[in-house]
Order: structure tokens, then C-alpha cells, then sequence
């Protein structure tokens, strides 16, 4: 990994010359902080991209985070209904993984509210072994 100029790095891969542009600037006119990031093949084409955004912020007309304010439980209904839109279907494992975060707690958060701590506690949650009450009033243990 080589800096080559200001928001701009180079990464040396399997397949060559990677550039990845990676810019956080807070706008001047919004006040709002602006996250911006691309991978290029050359490095012209980083520059180009690196100007423009750097415009768009200085304009006050770069994206922010417009989807901040959805549930983790909503994200993943709109990447199921994504998946069927497109044709596609999502394996009965994935399917059934990705409706219990649904449904967890964790689904419940705001997506711009996420930390690598929550998501830690949410699998060790899901690693703790569970009693559940039978009809017949056995109890029986569920591995996490």
C-alpha cells in the first residue's frame, strides 16, 4: 500500500495496480460529514473522481448518509425483495439466518447506530445455549 497523493492509494494485487480513492471531509455548507469511496485501475481515472467529489462536497451537494434513520430489520427486507426483484433466490439457511437478526434486537437498531460491540454481543447472545419448555412440560436445552 503506497500513498500517492492526498485521499489516494495504491494497493499491488494479483491482477495489478489497484487505486483506491478514499475521501471524509465535513461539508462546508451542510456541517454534515461526507464519506466518499471508489477503486480504480488507473490512476487517471482516481484523479477524475477524486475532483469531482471533492467538488460536490465543497458544493454542498455531495450524499450523505440519506439511509441512516432505517432499522437493520428493514435493510434486510429491502435485500430480500432485492434478491426476487432480480430473479434470484437466497438459500434457506441464509434466508432463515437473516430473518432471526430480523427479529433479534440487534434488527431492531438503526443501521447508523451499529458498533462493532453490538454485533459482538449479539453473537455471543447466539452462543449461549437456550431452555425451552416442551408441551408435554419437559425442558428441553438448545445449543447456541
Amino acid at each position: 500500500m503506497e500513498k500517492i497523493e492526498k485521499f489516494i492509494r495504491s494497493y499491488v494485487g494479483l491482477k495489478g495496480t489497484t487505486y483506491k480513492v478514499r475521501i471524509r471531509q465535513r461539508c462546508p455548507v451542510t456541517k454534515l460529514p461526507v464519506e466518499a469511496s471508489e477503486s480504480f485501475k488507473t490512476l487517471k481515472e482516481a484523479k477524475i473522481y477524486k475532483t469531482i467529489e471533492l467538488a460536490k462536497i465543497l458544493q454542498g451537494t455531495a450524499k450523505t448518509n440519506t439511509n441512516g434513520d432505517i432499522s437493520l430489520s428493514e435493510l434486510i427486507s429491502l435485500y430480500i425483495e432485492g434478491v426476487k426483484d432480480m430473479g434470484e433466490e437466497i438459500a434457506r439457511s441464509k434466508l432463515g439466518t437473516l430473518k432471526l437478526i430480523s427479529q433479534s434486537g440487534l434488527g431492531k437498531k438503526r443501521i447508523d447506530s451499529l458498533t462493532a460491540r453490538g454485533l459482538v454481543k449479539h453473537g455471543q447472545e447466539r452462543r449461549q445455549e437456550k431452555k425451552r419448555t416442551l408441551k408435554s412440560g419437559a425442558i428441553k436445552t438448545l445449543p447456541g
